[in-house]
């Protein structure tokens, strides 16, 4: 019998903002008003990965408006998000919105995007798309019955989708999740001679930490346990494997981390970028508030060796240069006050999709 543990990790998607100075917490009033200021219906896009990003963006905005009293900014964002999420989760499918829906695939046995992206139509990345989805409901239907009961008949499907814990005529048991690897693989089809893979070990975490938060949300205590049980599983494989892995047996590996774990290989690379930001971005990316807890276990010596491998120049005007930016803020109240004077001026273009400069400086504030 194998058995292994974890420790425990609890769900979040809520920051901290109660040490903020008064100036900050003026400052981040009217980011966030900025930021709100540009939502429409054009900041949402169709497509499973891009549509679950924006989704995510604009619910941590929402919840940041939300902590700051900003009632009436949180209104408008809260009826935006929901008017998007129920496209998402309308009963009658795709005869509505057309693309903001999911179909039934009978022979894979799971639902499918309508508007795929990244080969999510051959079951690629699963879990990083809904999680995002997931994560964004929960914050948006906390404490309303009524959003609840409106959207769990089509989330509890797409939480089945990734982790139903049990196979079912409907659904595989765990469809991404390995309790052997103790990780998720990305692969629907794994067409590789390395067998599966997984690159964003971060979108796994914060899609666990989605799950987890939708169940406790919606009720469901199963969903919760189980969305806790990957998540504390999934967070320490990534610090250990990804984040700040023990190399000593690969001198030729000159490399910090690991952003490509195969099953007969790893791999520093990504499959979208050779910049040196990207393997370091690319395990980082969303950075919920959950992230704080495995994200900075290497300590400030490993955060600065693989921030020096990254952004060498120490320019981080480039793709994930947010994340980067709130990763360096983990290593000290120090280093975070250094993190928030460049993310006030790190330009619009490299701040990632899934997030808005008031996150950003949210995120970094509540380290300070």
């Amino acid at each position: 019998m194998l058995r292994f543990a974890a420790p425990s990790l609890q769900a979040d998607d809520r920051l901290d903002l109660s040490r903020l100075s008064s100036s900050e917490r003026d400052e981040l009033t009217g980011q966030v008003r900025a930021d709100a200021g540009a939502v429409s219906e054009a900041s949402f896009g169709a497509d499973s990965y891009g549509g679950g990003k924006d989704l995510y963006r604009v619910a941590n905005l929402y919840r940041l408006a939300t902590q700051l009293d900003l009632d009436d900014v949180a209104a408008g964002l809260r009826e935006q998000l929901v008017t998007q999420i129920d496209q998402w989760t309308d009963p009658e499918g795709c005869g509505v919105s057309g693309t903001r829906c999911f179909r039934y695939d009978d022979t894979v046995k799971g639902l499918v995007g309508q508007a795929p992206s990244y080969g999510s139509d051959e079951f690629n990345d699963h879990h990083f798309h809904y999680g995002y989805l997931l994560s964004a409901a929960a914050i948006v239907a906390d404490g309303s019955d009524e959003l609840v009961a409106a959207w769990a008949p089509v989330l509890d499907l797409v939480a089945a989708d990734i982790a139903s814990p049990e196979a079912t005529a409907s659904f595989p048991e765990l469809r991404v999740y390995d309790p052997y690897a103790q990780h998720s693989w990305a692969s629907g089809y794994s067409p590789f001679a390395d067998g599966n893979n997984q690159e964003s070990s971060s979108e796994a975490v914060s899609a666990w930490n989605g799950l987890a938060r939708w169940g406790t949300v919606s009720g469901s205590r199963s969903t919760a346990e189980l969305g806790s049980w990957l998540l504390a599983n999934e967070a320490v494989s990534a610090q250990r494997d990804v984040l700040d892995p023990d190399l000593r047996a690969f001198p030729g590996f000159e490399h910090t981390i690991v952003s490509l774990n195969w099953g007969g290989k790893r791999d520093h690379a990504t499959w979208f970028s050779a910049d040196p930001a990207a393997p370091a971005g690319i395990e980082l990316i969303p950075m919920p508030a959950v992230a704080t807890e495995y994200v900075a276990a290497g300590g400030k010596r490993q955060i600065a060796r693989v921030l020096d491998e990254a952004v060498p120049e120490g320019d981080y005007a480039v793709q994930f240069g947010d994340y980067l930016l709130m990763y360096r803020a983990l290593a000290s109240g120090s280093q975070a006050t250094v993190a928030l004077a460049a993310a006030r001026d790190l330009p619009a273009e490299d701040i990632d999709t899934g997030n808005t400069r008031s996150y950003l400086l949210a995120w970094i504030m509540a380290r300070g």
